[in-house]
């Protein structure tokens, strides 16, 4: 997760226009974005069973 967070947080920096930062390829972009939703489903379904 800490892993995903650092590359999350760099390609916003690019996104926003960090020219330090190399464009990240499409698809790498999409499996951040694919692996975040994941984390977020399986947070949320923790969360419900706590109720």
């Amino acid at each position: 997760m800490k892993e995903l967070i650092k590359k999350l947080k760099k390609y916003n920096r690019w996104r926003r226009g960090d020219e330090t930062v190399p464009q990240p390829h499409p698809q790498e972009v999409g499996e951040m974005i694919d692996q975040a939703i994941k984390e977020i489903e399986d947070y949320l379904k923790h969360k419900e069973g706590e109720k």
